[in-house]
């Protein structure tokens, strides 16, 4: 009985005494935690700088490739199958239009020479000796009108031959490419020669669409060649045509420039066409460095009142530094161009640069 009363005291006693212990320690905890349980956090505050959003002309620098040609270009060909016995220029030499610069074998097996020129020294043999009867009053006056016609038939068509074996400049201006070699065949419609008027020289190149609408006549270009780095020549746009082409569905356009002295500019080289595209008038500019993009949303952080404010912006123009915000912005506006990589939408900031 002894026994069962004392282990009923120990029952009772112990979580009593576990009770005082809790309640002791958790008095000593008091004296340190905060007031009302509440835990302080102090908030990230990110430094950035800025740049002033205001208003410029901004214009930019369209690059194209074009090629040079002759201001007046034409090429020799042949219109039969011959071989050529003689070559009468050299690349570099000034030739004069319907100068002789290429001849043809005249008694090869595609050539007519020989015939047109036999009948047209029978046809020039028997008008003489018409003529010397009709004064004599031997001949009719129709028998030598008949002759004469015969005559003129037979120089018409040896005219015409000889054109096929003995081939003229057709312009005047300094042979810029020989094709071909003495021996060579020429045939039909092949190039043998190129004859160009070179003092000043056609630049020809293409362009899209919503490029051409930004050109004009008589609009400065400047032409540059990777054989002369640095160089620059300036030109002027002389012609657009109306009509893309089906295949490219870009515009051809052509320009003028005056060569060097020294003739350095050769039809055929490929050049790079620059010129300045019309300028977007007291247009809201952003720097490049403040847009991220996805490659479809432009967006920008502007700070408001201490934070950054994530704002989607549409954009225009890119001079390659700045950039036409088309709507999305106001002038004056601090957008984020340095510690953007760090914010989120909301986030505390401390300007430590402005510019504008």
């Amino acid at each position: 009985m002894f026994l069962n009363n004392y282990t009923i005291a120990v029952r009772w006693s112990l979580p009593f005494v576990l009770s005082i212990g809790m309640i002791s320690g958790c008095g000593k905890s008091d004296k340190t935690a905060p007031q009302n349980g509440a835990v302080l956090q102090q908030e990230r505050v990110i430094p950035v700088e800025v740049v002033a959003v205001d208003r410029q002309d901004l214009s930019i620098t369209k690059s194209f490739t074009g090629a040079l040609k002759g201001s007046e270009q034409a090429d020799v060909t042949s219109r039969i199958p011959e071989r050529i016995v003689a070559i009468k220029t050299a690349v570099g030499q000034s030739v004069s239009k319907d100068q002789t610069v290429i001849v043809l074998d005249k008694s090869g097996p595609s050539s007519q020479y020989l015939q047109a020129e036999a009948g047209f020294l029978n046809a020039e043999r028997s008008l003489s000796r018409m003529k010397a009867l009709y004064a004599e009053g031997a001949i009719s006056l129709q028998s030598l009108e008949g002759t004469q016609t015969a005559f003129d038939v037979a120089k018409a068509n040896f005219e015409a031959t000889r054109k096929t074996v003995e081939l003229t400049a057709p312009i005047s201006g300094s042979v810029v490419a020989v094709s071909v070699q003495v021996g060579d065949m020429a045939n039909p419609g092949q190039v043998l020669m190129t004859i160009a008027q070179i003092e000043k020289m056609k630049v020809i190149f293409n362009m899209n669409e919503s490029d051409v609408f930004d050109l004009e006549i008589g609009q400065i270009v400047t032409i540059e060649s990777e054989n002369r780095p640095g160089v620059t020549f300036e030109g002027k746009i002389t012609e657009v045509l109306k009509s893309a082409d089906t295949q490219s569905r870009t515009f051809e356009v052509r320009g003028v420039i005056i060569n060097t002295p020294d003739r350095w500019l050769k039809p055929g080289m490929f050049v790079k066409v620059k010129y300045q595209s019309k300028p977007s008038a007291n247009a809201l500019v952003v720097p490049n460095q403040a847009i991220l993009s996805d490659g479809i949303t432009s967006r920008v952080f502007v700070v408001e009142n201490g934070k950054a404010v994530q704002r989607i912006i549409v954009t225009g123009i890119s001079d390659g530094l700045n950039t036409v915000a088309v709507s999305g912005l106001n002038e004056n506006e601090n957008v984020v161009t340095v510690g953007w990589n760090s914010l989120r939408d909301g986030s505390s900031v401390k300007i430590i640069s402005t510019s504008k």
